[in-house]
């Protein structure tokens, strides 16, 4: 898999060259380092954006530019989510002369859900009534997106069976994972090809699939007001709508909190869009499908230490999902 972290200091020098393509705004602060890079900006008098400096052999232009396009969609329908902010040139993506791309974004206020879990371990009622309202804005962008009209130029990844078990997934050889012995290696394989069959026929039985976010995590959801908003869209694609209701769950299985949250995000998702119980008896295989494609995500972008515990851990949890549902 091709190297696409970026160093720090790159990021910054072009930064620096990019804010001069969007006027009255001046760089406050780095802001996050993660997989792109993200700089807090201004305007004066005080309005803030973010810019961010895209990670290498990720997206391409394209690619970007169509996230860009589906969230200025989705912003114009009235979803609370980040809007696209052109360039002086009216583009929304203004390359840089060490090869890099940069974006703007508006500003979303909030507390990270992550960080809210932080103060509120255990049974919350506060946290339950955010997953809840979590479930309405994940159906609101998905009944959105059915009236979304792809332009004729739209390039986005495909979280299907292929993008998650294929030769070559979306995130990685997960199987090649260097840290797993010969014999996890053919439980994965074996795995993977049982998979492939229960997804081909919850397609052959109607599955909800569609462009997707593909990513909310907690640390993609700020919440304002106890309402949340989700942010960066990055891994967008087409998809399994089941896997935007799974990756926000993934983490928690399998502590207690993950059937009460699970159960909140499904009655807010319920309040808005339908989806079969075939579809919901689904749910562990999706946070699966999650938990296998991270076996290959953390390779390119953790030290050998980090990988070796990440992916210790996680085998843990695949074994244990795999022993609950039935594959055969």
């Amino acid at each position: 898999m091709p190297e696409i972290t970026i160093d720090t200091e790159t990021a910054i020098g072009a930064a620096s060259e990019a804010i001069s393509e969007y006027p009255g705004y001046t760089i406050n602060n780095l802001l996050n380092v993660s997989e792109n890079i993200i700089f807090e900006v201004v305007e004066n008098p005080g309005k803030k954006a973010v810019l961010r400096i895209h990670r290498p052999n990720y997206q391409s232009s394209l690619g970007i530019l169509s996230e860009l396009k589906w969230m200025a969609f989705l912003f114009e329908q009235g979803i609370q989510t980040p809007e696209p902010i052109k360039n002086r040139s009216g583009q929304y993506i203004t390359p840089t002369t060490n090869n890099l791309q940069a974006t703007m974004i508006t500003w979303i206020a909030g507390d990270s859900l992550h960080v809210l879990h932080e103060e509120h371990p255990g049974d919350s009622p506060a946290i339950d009534k955010i997953y809840c309202r979590l479930g309405e804005v994940i159906a609101d962008i998905h009944n959105a997106t059915d009236s979304f009209e792809i332009p004729a130029e739209f390039e986005r990844s495909s979280w299907d069976i292929k993008g998650f078990l294929g030769t070559n997934p979306l995130w990685g050889r997960f199987w090649e994972n260097p840290v797993l012995t010969k014999v996890e290696k053919k439980f994965l394989l074996d795995l993977k090809s049982k998979l492939i069959t229960r997804l081909e026929q919850f397609l052959d039985d109607g599955a909800d699939y569609g462009l997707i976010h593909a990513d909310v995590i907690a640390e993609n959801v700020l919440v304002a007001d106890g309402y949340p908003i989700i942010i960066d869209y990055d891994d967008s694609g087409y998809g399994f709508r089941m896997y935007d209701l799974a990756v926000p769950l993934y983490r928690f299985y399998p502590f207690p909190s993950y059937t009460r949250l699970a159960g909140w995000l499904k009655i807010g998702y319920q309040k808005k869009r339908f989806l079969s119980e075939n579809s919901w008896d689904l749910l562990n295989v999706f946070v699966l499908l999650r938990r296998l494609a991270m076996l290959g995500w953390v390779v390119p972008r953790k030290s050998p230490e980090e990988i070796a515990t990440k992916t210790r851990d996680n085998l843990r949890v695949i074994e244990t999902l795999v022993e609950e549902i039935n594959l055969d």
